[in-house]
């Protein structure tokens, strides 16, 4: 195998304009915002198919697709069987989620803990926001938007 095969040993994976596109077969991948069918920011990935005959994009022919993304914090994959897409699915880890009072996770978006002692700490979402401590359970939070 020659390096650069399936994207494998380049310095970087060949950026994709269409995610469906069946002659790129199963590789590595980069997806920008505006490839097609991507998940519409900067990431890179594998792409996995299976039965990648036929002519023209929508060829029923592509039997399975699976294709995994990590851009930044996402890691999101999407399926596609006999002609149904699953759409971009995302991953929850400790990265995009905080875990509540009652041990529950939560979609993290921007989020700001408040501890008894009047600090604080924001996650990626809330940074910039300012907390002041006015009384007893009572919070000024400032600076953000959400």
């Amino acid at each position: 195998m020659q390096v650069g095969a399936f994207g494998l040993g380049n310095s970087s994976a060949q950026v994709i304009t269409d995610v469906w596109d069946k002659s790129l077969g199963s590789r590595f991948i980069m997806m920008s915002p505006s490839t097609s069918g991507g998940p519409q920011y900067y990431s890179m990935g594998i792409r996995i198919s299976e039965r990648s005959w036929g002519n023209g994009p929508n060829d029923v022919s592509q039997q399975s697709f699976s294709a995994f993304s990590m851009g930044g914090k996402r890691f999101t994959w999407m399926t596609m069987a006999d002609g149904v897409n699953s759409g971009w699915l995302e991953v929850y880890h400790n990265g995009n989620t905080t875990k509540s009072s009652d041990g529950t996770l939560k979609a993290a978006s921007p989020v700001i803990k408040l501890f008894s002692d009047g600090r604080y700490l924001t996650n990626d979402e809330s940074e910039g926001c300012t907390v002041t401590r006015l009384a007893k359970g009572e919070y000024l939070v400032e600076g953000c938007e959400g």
